[in-house]
């Protein structure tokens, strides 16, 4: 499987829509939406405050048992335009994996209304498995994982449209 996109327009500016995700709850929830396991045990390390991320941040994962789960890594971080998260584990044997999550932000400048584009990039280390993501639905099932987190939006920065679709009409 190589990439999945999802877009979404969220009716506010860039900098409200880079607070939220810019943090690691978000990633928590982008972790949730892609099919992580139920309870999650979150500990983040290289931030100032424990929520906020910069590059070198790194946010681990742990089931409730105590064993670790996955690590991700803030790779780019660009505030107001792009956020790259990156995880790997090479330890699994047949389910060795690379990962990148990124977010990217447009917006024009006389407008109220941000792009949020989501792109997910998985290689599995093993070709059988690799090979399996082209015959599963393993491809629908991240974009719309990916859908799922973009509106969540919603609850945070008002009622977003999806990219392509029309936008409200003032009236509404």
């Amino acid at each position: 499987m190589r990439c999945v996109e999802a877009s979404i327009f969220v009716p506010s500016g860039p900098m409200p829509v880079w607070e939220r995700i810019a943090s690691a709850d978000f990633c928590e929830a982008a972790v949730r939406a892609l099919g992580g396991p139920g309870r999650l045990k979150r500990e983040v390390s290289n931030s100032d405050d424990g929520k906020s991320l910069k590059v070198g941040t790194e946010i681990a994962f742990q089931k409730t048992n105590g064993r670790p789960w996955m690590r991700w890594r803030v790779e780019e971080f660009l505030p107001g335009k792009r956020l790259t998260l990156a995880a790997s584990d090479h330890s699994l044997g047949l389910s060795s994996y690379d990962v990148t999550l990124e977010f990217r932000l447009e917006s024009e400048e006389d407008c109220d209304r941000t792009k949020v584009m989501a792109s997910l990039y998985v290689l599995l280390k093993n070709g059988v498995m690799e090979l399996a993501t082209l015959v599963l639905p393993v491809r629908w099932l991240y974009a719309r994982g990916l859908r799922k987190l973009l509106s969540r939006l919603r609850a945070d920065l008002g009622k977003p449209y999806f990219a392509g679709s029309e936008p409200p009409s003032p009236s509404s």
